[in-house]
C-alpha cells in the first residue's frame, strides 16, 4: 500500500482500475476479499496487515 501512496496518481488509478476489473471478472475472489474485509468494523494499519488474501490480490 505504501507503494501506491508514493507512485504517481495516474499509475495508481490505473492499477486500482486493473485490480477492480479482474476482481469483477473473478467473482469468487471478489467474494473472498469482501468476506475478509467484512470481518473488521474499522480498517486500520494493524487490521490491514491481517487482510492476507486482500493483500495477495493487490500485489
Amino acid at each position: 500500500m505504501v507503494i501506491f501512496l508514493i507512485a504517481g496518481h495516474e499509475t495508481t488509478s490505473e492499477l486500482l482500475l486493473f485490480i477492480l476489473y479482474y476482481l469483477l471478472k473473478n467473482l469468487h475472489a471478489l467474494q473472498k476479499v469482501h468476506a475478509e474485509v467484512d470481518q473488521y468494523t474499522e480498517i486500520t494499519v494493524d487490521t490491514s496487515n491481517q487482510l492476507k488474501y486482500t493483500q495477495d490480490c493487490l500485489v
